[in-house]
C-alpha cells in the first residue's frame, strides 16, 4: 500500500528564494515526528512517547520539485502485522485520521467521515489530549519557515491540500478539540 504526502515550501510573504537550511530541516523533522506519532497512534492505537518509537512503518523522503521546494513523503510499512492493520483502516481511513489530527489542532471542524476510522478515534479518545499535545508541539516547530522566512507551507494528505497559518489558530485547539463532536 503507498500513503503519500507532500509538503510544499513557497512564497508568502516574502518571495521564495530557498528554504534556509536550518528551518527547512526543523520543519521536515518536526513534521516526521507529528506523521510518526499520529500514525503510529492511528495504526496501532498506542501513543509512543517519542517518534522513533513507532513501529510497523517509517517515513521516508522521496524525490522533490524544482522550483519553491516541494518533498514528497512516504510512509513505507516494515513488517506484517501493521501492513494487516493498516489494509483494514485503508489508506482513505488514514489520511482522514491525520486530518482530523491537523485540523483539531487548528481549530477547523473535520468530521471523521470513514467508518474504521470514527472507531479508531473513539479507543484513542481517552489518550487524545496527550496526543494532540505531542503533535501540536511539532506543528509548532514545523511552523518555522513561515514565521522565521515568511513563507507558506502546504501539507497534502491524499489529493487534499491542508494549507493554513498555524500559528494563530493553535492556541484555541483545547477548547475547540473539547467541543468537537465525531460525527
Amino acid at each position: 500500500m503507498e500513503v503519500l504526502f507532500r509538503i510544499k515550501y513557497d512564497s508568502g510573504r516574502n518571495m521564495f528564494d530557498g528554504l534556509d537550511m536550518y528551518y527547512g530541516a526543523n520543519s521536515l523533522a518536526a513534521l516526521s515526528e507529528f506523521m510518526l506519532v499520529a500514525a503510529h497512534a492511528f495504526i496501532n492505537e498506542e501513543i509512543v512517547v517519542r517518534a522513533p518509537a513507532a513501529r510497523g512503518f517509517r517515513i521516508v523522503l522521496g524525490k522533490n520539485s524544482i522550483g519553491s521546494l516541494e518533498q514528497i513523503i512516504q510512509l513505507v510499512v516494515t513488517d506484517s502485522e501493521t501492513l494487516s492493520l493498516l489494509t483494514d483502516l485503508g489508506k482513505s481511513g488514514l489520511y482522514d485520521l491525520l486530518k482530523y489530527a491537523f485540523c483539531s489542532l487548528l481549530g477547523i471542524p473535520w468530521a471523521i467521515k470513514n467508518k474504521k476510522a470514527k472507531k479508531k478515534i473513539l479507543a484513542l479518545m481517552q489518550e487524545n489530549e496527550d496526543l494532540l499535545q505531542r503533535l501540536e508541539n511539532a506543528l509548532l516547530t514545523a511552523h518555522s519557515p513561515v514565521k522565521y522566512q515568511g513563507y507558506t507551507v502546504a501539507l497534502s494528505l491524499g489529493r487534499q491540500p491542508l494549507s493554513h497559518s498555524m500559528i494563530p489558530l493553535l492556541s484555541t485547539w483545547k477548547q475547540r478539540l473539547l467541543s468537537l463532536v465525531v460525527r
